[in-house]
């Protein structure tokens, strides 16, 4: 189960409201903009096919933002929370383990044995801290 994390959601509602205002104020500017201009009577066929262009346009930007901040890091302490990795040697509650082909100095939660899944649940320095995560070599 995966647990909320709280600045995390509430950057997104951040952002989302952000682009929400940035929404209204975008269409009041153009109105403002259009009334100021004097731009000649178009039909409105016309003004729909601007309005459409431009709600269009603001909502291609919202969905390139939404998957800016939906992507998850892929490196540093972020993008090594949550990888699978291999128990590769093992001393009591420390040992090596290989997560994205790199070789860890490791703290396990409980005893594994070499060949074990593993989760990477954070990093102390330069040690993971790991704890089981998918099939033990013993259950084999």
């Amino acid at each position: 189960m995966r647990r909320l994390d709280f600045n995390s959601a509430f950057k997104k509602a951040l952002i989302i409201f952000g682009l929400l205002v940035f929404f209204v104020f975008d269409e009041v500017l153009l109105i403002v903009l259009f009334s100021r201009i004097g731009i000649p009577d178009f039909s409105t066929a016309t003004w729909l096919g601007i309005g459409t262009l431009v709600v269009g346009l603001n909502l291609l930007l919202a969905l390139v933002v939404y998957r800016l901040v939906r992507t998850r890091p892929s490196t540093g302490i972020e993008g090594l929370t949550g990888q699978k990795g291999v128990v590769l040697s093992s001393s009591g509650r420390t040992g090596k383990v290989q997560v994205r082909g790199e070789n860890w100095d490791a703290e396990f939660s409980e005893e594994l044995k070499p060949g074990d899944e593993v989760t990477v649940s954070s990093l102390k320095g330069l040690v993971l801290v790991v704890g089981p995560g998918g099939v033990r070599k013993d259950e084999e």
